[in-house]
């Protein structure tokens, strides 16, 4: 009977740990794309700066800002949806975890993730289309 407790502390230890795992991997990956998109901001702002605006090559930039908003929105669709399995998971097995869940739940709106995931980045493709049809 202890060893079988044992086994389910460890089974609902390592998924808490997988929660936290797939959390921590789509937050890393928004600093990757958000820090991404800043730089290229940056090299956009420094294309048109200059004495010799560089058009050309601050459309390209912006461009390439689409392409990869497009590639962040993939990402985290992909990542998005791991995470809700693993945080389902985690809300049936996890009676402490589920109270609070469900506490949290009476706030209402968007969630964080779905506002990183889904809000933010079509708002820098905005900027990167406005950008590129004023440059």
């Amino acid at each position: 009977m202890n060893e079988e407790r044992a086994a389910n502390e460890e089974q609902r230890s390592r998924l808490w740990s997988h929660r936290l795992h797939e959390d921590g991997i789509f937050n890393a990956r928004q600093n990757y794309f958000l820090v991404a998109q800043s730089m290229m901001s940056v090299a956009y702002a420094t294309a048109l700066s200059g004495e010799e605006a560089r058009v050309l090559v601050a459309r390209a930039i912006a461009v390439i800002g689409l392409l990869l908003t497009v590639a962040w929105l993939d990402v985290n669709w992909r990542q998005c949806s791991i995470v809700h399995v693993v945080h389902d998971r985690a809300a049936r097995e996890l009676p402490e975890f589920n109270k609070t869940w469900e506490r949290r739940k009476i706030v209402r709106g968007l969630s964080s993730t779905h506002i990183l995931a889904f809000v933010i980045p079509p708002l820098i493709g905005v900027m990167w289309g406005f950008l590129l049809l004023t440059a």
